[in-house]
């Protein structure tokens, strides 16, 4: 696994660029063609990538915080969402509930847990996570960057690593304890 106090956005971007055979660059922002590609497109394809599964490393619980503010509407209670949030996995209790923005608008009262996918900063990555969203922001920015397609290698490369992130995902221990769920419960 990477370090994390060395391995960042911008080793991501260098190991893009790299595998590009583009040279790499040594700040996030700056007036170069690679500069404008990675900087629009790769938090997007981060965030994607970390939202295609239920990723262990990213996957986390929280329990939300109610605000204050009454919801006009048909809903009793505003709960504020986590800053990290990518996507929703699950809501407990199961209930009918809107997403606004950074908040759940839902009947629900007391309290509100959730299940979701989060942001996960690029060296807590374990490395098959890291290298399948290094080869899928190459094949998504090479043609901004260099004016080619991707390769067939460089498209094999892609598919490759996804399978492997996702069988070395699946191989993991769950990091949480799963909620109950009567068809499951009812096993013997």
């Amino acid at each position: 696994m990477p370090n994390p106090e060395t391995f960042d956005e911008l080793a991501v971007w260098n190991q893009v660029l790299t595998r590009m055979g583009e040279d790499p660059v040594t700040a996030l922002t700056g007036d170069t063609v690679a500069h404008d590609v990675l900087g629009t497109n790769y938090r997007p394809i981060a965030q994607a990538a970390l939202s295609r599964t239920s990723w262990r490393d990213a996957t986390t619980k929280a329990a939300l915080s109610k605000l204050t503010e009454v919801p006009a509407g048909r809903y009793a209670a505003k709960w504020q969402l986590p800053n990290d949030l990518i996507k929703i996995l699950y809501v407990y209790p199961p209930l009918r509930y809107e997403r606004q923005g950074q908040e759940i608008l839902t009947d629900e009262t007391s309290s509100i847990v959730l299940d979701y996918v989060r942001w996960v900063p690029e060296g807590d990555w374990p490395d098959h996570l890291r290298e399948y969203v290094v080869n899928e922001t190459l094949v998504k920015c090479v043609k901004g960057v260099t004016g080619k397609d991707p390769t067939r290698q460089q498209l094999a490369e892609r598919d490759k690593s996804e399978r492997e992130a996702f069988n070395d995902d699946s191989g993991q221990q769950p990091n949480f304890e799963h909620l109950p769920n009567p068809f499951i419960d009812c096993r013997g």
